[in-house]
C-alpha cells in the first residue's frame, strides 16, 4: 500500500478506499448518493452490472466536474456472462449505460460454481473475455471477485495470458478469511473488501465499541482501519454525507498490534451466507 493508494501488478494505482453502491436503489437517489460521495472526496466508485444502477452512477460521474482520469471506476461481470463473448459484450453494455469509454477495473463478479461439472473450463472461458477487454483498452485492469484460492489456482493452470490483478472478497471483523488473504498476498493480488462493516452488524459489538472509545473514533472507522492495516482496500457504503466523510478519515491513526489480534479473533458476525462454491442466490 502506498499512502492512500494500492499499486496493482501493472503499475495502475487504485485508491485504498472506495465507495460501494450495492443495494442503492436504481434512480435519482443513487445519483445523489454517488454525487455526495465524490464531493466528500471518494475517487473510487464500485458498482456491478447486477446492481442495476449503471445509468444513474454514470450521471453522477459526468456531473461531478472531476476529470475522468482522476476517478477510478470499477464494474463487474455477472455470472450470467459465462462465455468470453458474453463478458466482452456485457462490459461494453455497462460502458454504454454509464456513457464511459473505459473502466479502470473490471472484475468477474463470482466464479462459476464447482457444482458445475466443467467449472474450471467455464471460468477460463470467462477469463478469455476479460483478457480481450484488457488488450483492446476497454479496461485498465482486470481481476476477480469472491474467488477462493482453488478458483484462482485452477484459472492459472490454463496458462492464461494476463493474471488477475485484484480479488474483491467479503472482509470485515467477524469475517477474516486469512487463508484467502494470505494466498492473494503471495500471488501479488491486491485485495478489496466488500461489506467492510459487516452490514452494520459489527458496529455494535462490544470489542469494536470499546476500541472506538479507546481510539476516539467511530466503530466504522475502527473496522475500516483494521482492513487497511491488513492491506485490504475496503469499500464502505453510506448515503449520509457525514458518515461518508468519516469513513474516509482513517489514515491518521493506527490500531495497536494487540488490538488488531483481538479483532482478528472475533467470532463470526455480520457475514453473508453467500458461498463462492455455490451459485449465487440472487442469480
Amino acid at each position: 500500500m502506498i499512502g492512500t493508494c494500492i499499486e496493482l501488478k501493472n503499475g495502475i494505482r487504485m485508491p485504498a478506499i472506495g465507495y460501494g453502491t450495492w443495494h442503492l436503489s436504481p434512480g435519482k437517489s443513487t445519483t445523489e448518493a454517488v454525487t455526495a460521495a465524490i464531493d466528500c472526496g471518494y475517487r473510487l466508485i464500485d458498482t456491478a452490472y447486477s446492481y442495476g444502477n449503471d445509468f444513474y452512477i454514470g450521471k453522477a460521474i459526468r456531473a461531478s466536474g472531476i476529470s475522468r482520469d482522476q476517478l477510478f471506476i470499477t464494474n463487474k461481470a455477472w455470472q450470467t456472462f459465462q462465455t468470453g463473448t458474453a463478458v466482452f459484450e456485457g462490459c461494453r453494455k455497462s460502458l454504454s449505460l454509464m456513457k464511459l469509454t473505459y473502466f479502470d477495473l473490471y472484475l468477474v463478479h463470482w466464479p462459476v460454481p464447482i457444482t458445475q461439472i466443467d467449472w474450471k473450463e467455464a471460468n477460463r472461458e470467462v477469463w478469455s473475455g476479460m483478457e480481450r477487454l484488457y488488450r483492446e483498452g476497454y479496461v485498465k485492469a482486470i481481476g476477480v471477485s469472491n474467488f477462493l484460492p482453488h478458483h484462482i489456482e485452477a484459472l492459472k493452470e490454463h496458462n492464461i495470458q494476463v493474471e488477475p490483478m485484484v480479488n474483491q472478497i467479503e472482509f470485515h471483523p467477524g469475517c477474516f478469511n486469512s487463508k484467502t488473504v494470505d494466498f492473494c498476498k503471495e500471488q501479488q493480488l491486491a485485495i478489496q473488501g466488500w461489506s467492510p462493516l459487516g452490514s452494520s452488524a459489527v458496529l455494535n459489538q462490544n470489542l469494536i465499541m470499546r476500541l472506538a472509545d479507546k481510539y476516539r473514533k467511530s466503530p466504522a472507522q475502527i473496522c475500516l482501519r483494521w482492513a487497511l492495516q491488513h492491506d485490504v482496500a475496503p469499500i464502505p457504503r453510506s448515503q449520509d454525507p457525514v458518515r461518508m466523510a468519516k469513513n474516509l478519515d482513517v489514515f491518521e491513526f493506527d490500531i495497536e498490534l494487540e488490538d488488531m489480534a483481538l479483532i482478528d479473533e472475533m467470532d463470526s458476525v455480520g457475514c453473508s451466507k453467500y458461498s463462492p462454491d455455490i451459485r449465487h442466490p440472487e442469480q
